[in-house]
């Protein structure tokens, strides 16, 4: 489940949010009994793929609450003081499952099995402020790859047209009568890097990528290209190539 709730504290509940619609999700706000200490640990405890929300009082319980707002089974668990930590998730024995970890004010540090797997999917706010250093920021997930695609025909008017470049940094169109492993040669940009075309690679025009990432390069083809030569784009920035496509 992708975590599109973020729980606050306040008069002893807990309150769950849909940050798309700014409202309060049905089941909740959750009644912990005592203050929450801490902040929660947003994870998957019970392996169902739905997670879970994790919260520490200061009557030294640590509940663990389903997305509908009720608690799981066998809990809360039970420590002898008040939490001051809030909740950590993490394999902290190596079994591939998560565990819960708390700390109370008489000095005692506790931990809990759970049958959650150890997945980093499943754990979208595993400690205080998500991470460690407490930014708050959720992970990003990773930068499309670029791509390339032809528009229009051949012969006559066409725009190649790049996604998933560095934005407002330059994209270099490149063309050869055949596909390869060409080696960016030393000297020029992105040096060392392996390309999809032959050695008889050149470059067609160097145009600079929009705010969103985009870059498009148009041109008229003419006949004797369609069926005979391959393109590529490289972001000269970061390196990255997109697949070769045959010009037809």
């Amino acid at each position: 489940m992708t975590v599109n709730y973020r729980p606050t504290q306040g008069l002893d509940k807990v309150y769950a949010y849909n940050l798309a619609t700014k409202t309060v999700l049905s089941g909740w706000p959750f009644d912990v009994w005592s203050w929450p200490k801490g902040y929660p640990a947003i994870t998957d405890i019970d392996n169902d793929n739905l997670q879970d929300v994790c919260i520490a009082t200061d009557s030294g319980e640590l509940f663990a609450i389903a997305y509908d707002g009720q608690v799981l089974n066998g809990f809360p668990k039970v420590m002898h003081a008040a939490s001051i930590s809030g909740v950590a998730v993490g394999d902290i024995d190596g079994d591939n499952l998560f565990e819960l970890v708390a700390s109370t004010s008489d000095g005692w540090v506790y931990a809990w099995d759970t049958t959650g797997a150890a997945l980093p999917e499943r754990a979208d706010w595993p400690m205080r402020g998500v991470n460690a250093r407490y930014t708050g920021v959720q992970p990003q997930s990773p930068p499309a790859a670029p791509t390339l695609e032809m528009l229009g025909s051949c012969p006559g008017k066409a725009r190649f047209k790049t996604t998933g470049m560095t934005p407002n940094k330059n994209v270099a169109y490149l063309y050869a009568k055949g596909i390869g492993s060409f080696k960016v040669p030393n000297g020029n940009p992105c040096a060392g890097i392996v390309l999809g075309l032959n050695q008889s690679v050149a470059v067609a025009a160097i145009v600079s990528a929009d705010g969103a990432g985009i870059a498009k390069f148009d041109v008229r083809l003419p006949s004797n290209a369609c069926g005979n030569i391959y393109m590529q784009a490289i972001d000269l920035n970061a390196c990255n190539t997109t697949d070769v496509i045959l010009i037809q």
